[in-house]
């Protein structure tokens, strides 16, 4: 998208925009404001260069410890019920949906693998289908005989005859009479409950007296509160009386998910630490395929996306300032103009990347898009300056100064303002991009309007002193 609309930009800048420009420049006289030097110039340009040479040196540090982010989740909204819940999964380790698969040729290999994998300190747990066949099985089946002890669940019966609707109601009248006797009402929590079913029951009870048929109201009330209730009895006597659980006896579903019908075993690792942080995840990762170079996985696979994506948009980077680089010396042929058109895109690179790293701001597959964006503003910006310092004229020794100047400088600005308003969404990813253009696009500037012209203004000096000092030698004799 971005590099098609280049394209239609191009088109119309090279053919629409001349000719509106040409005819309001027939029918208006423009005037240009003179404008005062710069800070280049009030502040002098050995100490705007030196000021620069001394961040550039303390960026390089911070730089290096730059980061990419592989977890997707940051870039939501961190308040979403959704995140806070998904976060609250990846802090518990063994329950973390984000665990690392492993695919052996049977269930003893699985075995095998999940030792040496278990014996890692990255590594909290493995599973296979054998790790849901509970060991000591005869003492876990006397505890749940006792439980079954105390909590006396009724055995199953055959289910009796459907009591007729008066028996049903007769039956409620009963029960909302005996919540009525004063010995019931010996707490408060209970006095509340039981005075808030009686309230209900009245009501329920003057319902149904209204009704010409009850036979349906009576059959909802019962679909509503008692319709799961026999199957949840069935589960929790099955529960107490579960008998010995074998492979063969584990849910076929179960099965199905870790073991194929080949032979195949699914081993499954989950981590030590909570992967809710970028570090824990990559070491999780870097950690398991050492042993298990095939692992997958959502860890693998975020952890590999932010790679392919970091090494990617590292060769289109290096690629386009290469090009940038050769066009610009065929049609030039100057290699040092070249340089300096490419000098304050290096040096704001560095500021910005050194700044994110202090922050501890790291890159994501959001804000990653604005690398490009910086390249191709910083580099338009270098061009304009160097090609106006290039036409010579008055003036030129202050170039931050000139109509140049203040164009590219209008131009950055508002680009800043324009990107630096996502700062402000309520997506995390959207919001990083804005504050990565911020402090890219505001050195960029920096870089262009003070750094750039500050060399030309020292080049000048220089210049103007050589020649000082070349007349002075030739007169003394």
């Amino acid at each position: 998208i971005s590099g098609s609309g280049m394209f239609v930009i191009l088109f119309l800048t090279l053919t629409l925009f001349p000719a509106l420009l040409t005819r309001w420049l027939a029918v208006a006289e423009v005037n240009v404001p003179t404008r005062g030097p710069s800070l280049g110039a009030k502040v002098g340009p050995r100490w705007i260069l030196l000021g620069a040479a001394v961040l550039l040196v303390l960026a390089v540090g911070p730089a290096l410890h730059t980061r990419f982010d592989s977890n997707v989740v940051k870039i939501r909204n961190p308040d979403a019920e959704s995140v806070e819940t998904w976060n609250d999964l990846l802090a518990t380790g063994v329950g973390s949906p984000w665990y690392i698969d492993l695919l052996a040729n049977d269930l003893d290999e699985a075995e095998r693998t999940g030792q040496a994998l278990a014996a890692l300190p990255e590594v909290e747990e493995t599973r296979t289908l054998r790790s849901y066949v509970p060991d000591h099985q005869e003492d876990k089946q006397f505890l749940l005989e006792d439980l079954a002890f105390f909590l006396d669940v009724p055995p199953a019966q055959e289910p009796g005859p459907q009591p007729t609707a008066e028996e049903q109601i007769s039956a409620l009248r009963e029960l909302h009479e005996s919540l009525g006797r004063t010995e019931l009402w010996r707490t408060g929590a209970f006095a509340e409950s039981a005075g808030l079913l009686r309230e209900r029951l009245r009501v329920f009870l003057q319902r149904v007296e209204d009704e010409p048929d009850p036979v349906p109201v009576l059959e909802s009330v019962e679909s509503s509160l008692l319709g799961r209730f026999p199957r949840q009895m069935e589960r929790l006597r099955d529960a107490l009386e579960p008998g010995t659980v074998e492979l063969a006896s584990l849910p076929p579903r179960l099965r199905e998910r870790m073991l194929t019908d080949e032979g195949k075993a699914r081993l499954q690792v989950f981590p030590t630490s909570d992967l809710s942080e970028d570090e824990a995840l990559v070491a999780f990762v870097k950690a398991v395929q050492e042993i298990a170079p095939e692992a997958t996985g959502l860890p693998v696979n975020l952890v590999e996306f932010g790679r392919a994506t970091v090494a990617s948009l590292r060769e289109a980077l290096l690629i386009a300032a290469g090009v940038i680089a050769l066009l610009l010396l065929a049609l030039w042929r100057a290699p040092g103009d070249a340089l300096l058109a490419l000098a304050p895109l290096g040096i704001a690179g560095v500021w910005t990347v050194g700044a994110l790293g202090a922050l501890d701001l790291p890159f994501n597959f959001v804000n990653v898009v604005v690398l490009p964006l910086l390249l191709g503003m910083g580099v338009d910006s270098g061009i304009h300056l160097v090609s106006r310092a290039r036409q010579g004229g008055t003036g030129i020794s202050d170039l931050a100064a000139t109509t140049t100047g203040r164009a590219v400088f209008l131009s950055a600005f508002t680009t800043l303002a324009s990107f630096g308003s996502l700062a402000s969404a309520g997506h995390a990813g959207i919001s990083s991009m804005g504050v990565v253009l911020v402090i890219g696009m505001a050195f960029t500037l920096i870089a262009n309007l003070w750094v750039l012209p500050a060399w030309f203004l020292f080049r000048a000096g220089s210049v103007l002193r050589a020649e000082a000092t070349a007349r002075s030698a030739t007169a003394e004799p």
